[in-house]
């Protein structure tokens, strides 16, 4: 089982204040309380406004029906390219982006875009340079601009701006995964240590070692190891524990964590699980 939340951004934000200075605040005055309450009802006016603005921007563009004039830049030319390759018209918002980009990279003619968009070998080499970092298939609308890109760049510069678009896309979903799993943390430190320290501990200590930016993967088989010391440092910073309480806090943390019998890895640098550490340590 897995419990999925799909939030707006306004959504997303308003979950991340309200759940460490409201949630985990047993003591908050009611005035402020209802301060909380107002702010929130103020969010979801703004995050209606905003889907009534999305809806908007998603209506498609109407393709006309006969081949246009390719000969320059025109949101009929461009809505028609699209339609001819994906049989949908275009949403709004992807000609707009269109335009621009064309404005930018100096595209004044569409001849020869059809013939690009409508290439299978370059929408698979598109395809897999953005599946290789993002692992699923680029969207139609995001081929449809690099298509553009290539128009003007060329191909090979369109792959590269494919891949950074993909890099700069996973890196915000990493972001986003991080402070939710920041978020699932106790609520104080003692109460972590005493959960790993705990027989029926169950929590998914990957997650949480991966959220203080203190996992890897084992360079041979891919399986994640904790560094111990990493992890307890960070989770030292996060819950700003006192100076003169710190060491003890980090030597039972580094304690609890390796009786918990999480992936700790062999001795080194942390690159190598338990297992293939010792299968090195008999070869060499």
């Amino acid at each position: 089982r897995c419990d999925v939340q799909l939030r707006a951004r306004l959504q997303d934000a308003w979950a991340e204040l309200s759940h460490d200075d409201i949630y985990k605040q047993p003591d908050l005055p009611e005035d402020l309380r209802a301060r909380a309450k107002d702010l929130a009802e103020l969010l979801a006016t703004a995050d209606r406004i905003a889907s009534d603005i999305r809806s908007r921007v998603l209506r498609e563009t109407e393709s006309p029906k006969h081949r246009p004039e390719m000969g320059r830049v025109s949101e009929a030319g461009l809505a028609f390219g699209f339609k001819e390759v994906f049989g949908r018209s275009p949403p709004d918002y992807v000609v707009r982006q269109a335009l621009n980009l064309c404005d930018r990279l100096q595209i004044l003619s569409l001849e020869g875009f059809p013939d690009v968009l409508g290439r299978p070998a370059f929408r698979e080499r598109v395809d897999e340079a953005y599946r290789t970092i993002m692992g699923i298939g680029i969207w139609p609308e995001e081929l449809f601009l690099a298509a553009l890109y290539t128009l003007a760049k060329g191909e090979d510069r369109a792959i590269g701006w494919v891949r950074k678009k993909a890099r700069d896309e996973w890196k915000e979903l990493d972001e986003f995964a991080r402070r939710e799993a920041l978020c699932c943390l106790p609520d104080t430190v003692e109460e972590l240590i005493e959960a790993i320290e705990s027989p029926g501990f169950n929590a998914d200590i990957n997650v949480w070692a991966d959220a203080v930016g203190a996992s890897g993967n084992c360079a041979i088989c891919g399986t994640t190891v904790i560094q111990s010391f990493s992890f307890a440092e960070s989770v030292v910073r996060h819950y700003e524990v006192p100076a003169d309480q710190d060491g003890d806090v980090l030597e039972r943390i580094e304690v609890a964590l390796v009786a918990s019998g999480a992936e700790t890895g062999g001795c080194g640098d942390g690159s190598l699980c338990s297992y293939d550490n010792e299968q090195m340590a008999r070869v060499n």
